[in-house]
C-alpha cells in the first residue's frame, strides 16, 4: 500500500532531518526541539503536527466568568433591576448608586450571605418569591427595606449592625432554627409582615431601636421580642435595647422543659413602651430585669397554666403566668435601672395575676401605677 505514513523515530533538529539520505515516501520523524512530526512526501519534508503551548490562552469557564461580571456590571449598574440569581444581587449592592431597589423574580436559595454595605440603601422587593439561606442577609452600616415575600433561614434572618436601618413591610421573615432579626447598634421597624422564629422574632442587642407599628411575631420556644442581659463591654453586649410597640400582635409558646414562655423579654438597660397592639403568651407577657417598662396602651394576656412556673434567659429563678414581671430576685447587672410605668389605657391579664413583684432583701420596688388597678406600694 502506497502513501502510508510510517513512524521512524525522532531526530534532534530539522537539520537532523534534512540530513537524512533516501528517506522513502510516508516516513515519519518526530523533531524534538519543536515537538514538530514530519513525513516525507517523496520530494520534500511536510511537516504536520508540532506540541501547542496554550498556557497565556484563557480557558472557556474564564472567559464566561469575565464576560458574565461585565454583563452584570453593565446590567445592574442603575437603580431599579429584577434579577433571578445571587450574582445580580451582588453587583447591584456593588454599584454606584446610594438607592436601588431590586425585585426578584423567582424563588432563589443562597449559599452565603448578601450584605448591604455602609452607605446603601436597597429596597428588595420579593415579588411574592422565598429567598432563602443560613444567614441569607446582613446590613452593615446600609439601609434594607423589605417588602411583598418571604425570607427562609435555617439561623438568622437578618443580621443589623454598625448604624443599619432595616425596615419589613409585608414581608415574612422566618427563623427555622434562631432568630428572624438581630439587631446590634441598629434600628429595626416593623410595618407589617409575619415574623416567625424558633427562639426569637427581634433580639436586640447594644444600642438597638426596635419600632413595632404592626405585624405579627410569634416564636415556639423563647420570647417573641427580646434583649439580652449581659453587662457592657461583653461579648454579648445587652445594654439600651429600646424598644416601642404602636400595634402589632405579639405571641409566645415554649418547648423547652424547666422554661415558660414571655411575649417580651427585658433584661437590661433602656426602655420598652407600649402604646398599642397585644401581647398573647401561653406563659407571661412582660419579664424585665432591668430598664423601664412604660404601658399606655393595648393589652397583655397571659395564657400560661395556673401555678405551672419556669425560667426565663439564664436566671435560676422562675417566673410564672402574670401579664408583668417585676423581677428583681434574678440580680442582673442593670437591676438598679428597673423601673415600671402603668398608665390608663393598658389591660393586664394573667392566669394568675396582672404583676408579680420579685425583690430581694433591702431593695424596694420602683413601680408607678395610675390606673390604681394593679400595684399598690
Amino acid at each position: 500500500m502506497t502513501g502510508v505514513y510510517h513512524f521512524r523515530g525522532s531526530v534532534a533538529d530539522l537539520a537532523e532531518l534534512q540530513a537524512i539520505e533516501n528517506p522513502a515516501e510516508g516516513d515519519v520523524y518526530n523533531i524534538s526541539d519543536t515537538g514538530m512530526n514530519a513525513a516525507w512526501t517523496g520530494s520534500v519534508w511536510d511537516e504536520f503536527g508540532t506540541t501547542v503551548d496554550l498556557t497565556d490562552y484563557a480557558k472557556l469557564e474564564d472567559i464566561q466568568a469575565i464576560a458574565i461580571a461585565r454583563i452584570n456590571e453593565i446590567l445592574f449598574s442603575g437603580k431599579t433591576a429584577v434579577v433571578n440569581d445571587a450574582a445580580a444581587i451582588n453587583a447591584m449592592l456593588a454599584n454606584n448608586e446610594e438607592e436601588v431597589e431590586i425585585t426578584l423574580n423567582k424563588n432563589l436559595t443562597l449559599g452565603s450571605s448578601i450584605s448591604v454595605p455602609e452607605g446603601k440603601s436597597v429596597t428588595i422587593d420579593l415579588g411574592g418569591n422565598t429567598l432563602s439561606g443560613n444567614n441569607p442577609l446582613r446590613v452593615e452600616g446600609g439601609e434594607l427595606i423589605l417588602k411583598n415575600g418571604n425570607i427562609t433561614a435555617g439561623n438568622y434572618g437578618v443580621i443589623a449592625t454598625s448604624g443599619s436601618v432595616v425596615e419589613v413591610d409585608g414581608a415574612d421573615i422566618t427563623s427555622t432554627g434562631n432568630i428572624a432579626i438581630s439587631a446590634t447598634e441598629a434600628e429595626v421597624v416593623v410595618n407589617s409582615g409575619n415574623i416567625t422564629a424558633q427562639e426569637c422574632g427581634i433580639a436586640g442587642f447594644k444600642d438597638s431601636v426596635i419600632t413595632i407599628n404592626g405585624g405579627t411575631f410569634e416564636s415556639w420556644d423563647n420570647c417573641p421580642i427580646m434583649g439580652n442581659g449581659s453587662k457592657a463591654g461583653s461579648q454579648n453586649d445587652g445594654t439600651n435595647m429600646n424598644v416601642v410597640m404602636n400595634g402589632g400582635t405579639i405571641i409566645s409558646h415554649i418547648q423547652s422543659a424547666g422554661y415558660i414562655a414571655a411575649g417580651v423579654y427585658v433584661p437590661n438597660s433602656g426602655s420598652f413602651t407600649m402604646n398599642g397592639g397585644e401581647i398573647i403568651s401561653d406563659g407571661a407577657g412582660i419579664v424585665m430585669r432591668g430598664g423601664t417598662v412604660t404601658l399606655n396602651g393595648g393589652s397583655i394576656q397571659a395564657n400560661g397554666a395556673s401555678g405551672v412556673k419556669g425560667k426565663v434567659g439564664d436566671s435560676r429563678v422562675v417566673v410564672g403566668p402574670y401579664a408583668i414581671v417585676y423581677d428583681a430576685n434574678s440580680k442582673y447587672p442593670a437591676m438598679d435601672s428597673l423601673e415600671l410605668i402603668i398608665n390608663e389605657g393598658v389591660e393586664l391579664e394573667g392566669t394568675d395575676g396582672a404583676l408579680d413583684v420579685l425583690l430581694i432583701d433591702g431593695v424596694e420596688a420602683n413601680i408607678t401605677d395610675n390606673t390604681g388597678l394593679y400595684y399598690n406600694a
